[in-house]
């Protein structure tokens, strides 16, 4: 701990006599500028680990104990927050870069499942809802955007939101939020996958067409036929074409 907190060892000699006598004497300079910049529970620490009464020496298990390391796990901890709370966020500003079949397919599965709960998300999302009434609102999205410094356009804020509130409302609630915050991968799960290819499989052929992607999206109450159309052509999906769950999986996921 003293080699990792300075740099240096504690003792030194230039012979292996010096050495262990300067150790015997366990005389420590805790107050030279070595010591400057380290915290005072740092230096107590010291003192008690190296120590030559072995009744007054810390045990391991009182070290872990000690208030240093306490702060250490909270400094820890809250970097951690940090860095998931980054994640989700960008995580979020990616997914208009999805394209337009993908992104509703994702929503649509939010709506018919029961979406794993992430501990990052759920309190991502408090946090940007300033107002605590359950939507995050165009101006909170970019409050919470520019102060992780992830500075994005008006354009690319709006993009976020009308890619995932389809009415036109200028915001968005908590599974749409979630939609756009977890990962793809585990949104577009082969679980999922299987249950949205039987959501859309209406008649229970066994597969699925253009036709019954659109009826799917309709039943979902989510899009308008207007936005159904865009997203179905986007999909380049011929009326000819009868996906089996596989290629429905490959289509899904591009």
């Amino acid at each position: 701990m003293y080699l990792l907190l300075t740099g240096r060892l504690p003792f030194s000699g230039e012979t292996p006599r010096d050495l262990l006598s300067e150790a015997l004497s366990c005389q420590l300079q805790l107050e030279s500028s070595l010591w400057a910049d380290i915290s005072k529970d740092a230096k107590n620490l010291i003192k008690k680990i190296i120590n030559t009464d072995v009744k007054e020496r810390y045990s391991i298990q009182k070290v872990l104990e000690h208030p240093w390391f306490d702060q250490v796990r909270d400094d820890s901890t809250e970097d951690s927050h940090s860095e998931a709370e980054l994640r989700v966020l960008e995580t979020l500003a990616g997914f208009t870069t999805e394209n337009k079949f993908t992104k509703a397919c994702m929503r649509v599965i939010a709506s018919i499942t029961k979406m794993p709960q992430d501990p990052a998300i759920s309190q991502e999302f408090s946090k940007i809802d300033e107002k605590q009434n359950a939507i995050i609102s165009k101006e909170e999205l970019r409050n919470a955007f520019d102060k992780k410094a992830l500075s994005l356009s008006d354009k690319e804020i709006n993009a976020i939101i009308g890619d995932l509130n389809y009415s036109g409302e200028q915001h968005i609630n908590y599974t749409e939020f979630c939609t756009a915050s977890m990962d793809k991968y585990e949104v577009l799960s082969p679980k999922n996958c299987k249950t949205l290819f039987n959501y859309f499989d209406t008649d229970k052929d066994g597969v699925v067409t253009q036709k019954d992607i659109f009826l799917g999206l309709e039943k979902s109450g989510i899009f308008t036929k207007a936005q159904i159309k865009a997203i179905v052509k986007d999909s380049g999906i011929s009326k000819a074409k009868a996906f089996e769950l596989e290629e429905f999986e490959e289509l899904v996921s591009f």
